[in-house]
């Protein structure tokens, strides 16, 4: 079942949210996830929090707190906090 998401709605992380890319700026937030070395941005690791920021086409964009980067996330990747 499809989540209902709203502005400004908190939610956790249920995995890590990552994004590919970014070998111009190794920081403490990257780390090499794949097989071949390649970094991945972390945006959030499970269990963290973060704020949904805007929702296009019922995909929202989450910014996490401890990052303060934002990311369009699937249903699949967090759960509303009550």
């Amino acid at each position: 079942m499809k989540q209902k998401y709203g502005l400004g709605m908190m939610v956790r992380a249920l995995c890590d949210i990552t994004e590919g890319g970014g070998e111009h700026n190794k920081t403490p937030d990257y780390e090499a996830t794949d097989f071949r070395g390649n970094l991945n941005y972390v945006h959030a690791k499970k269990g963290e929090l973060g704020e949904i920021m805007i929702v296009d086409d019922g995909c929202p964009t989450v910014r996490f707190l401890r990052t303060k980067t934002a990311t369009i996330v699937g249903d699949h990747e967090i759960e509303i906090l009550k």
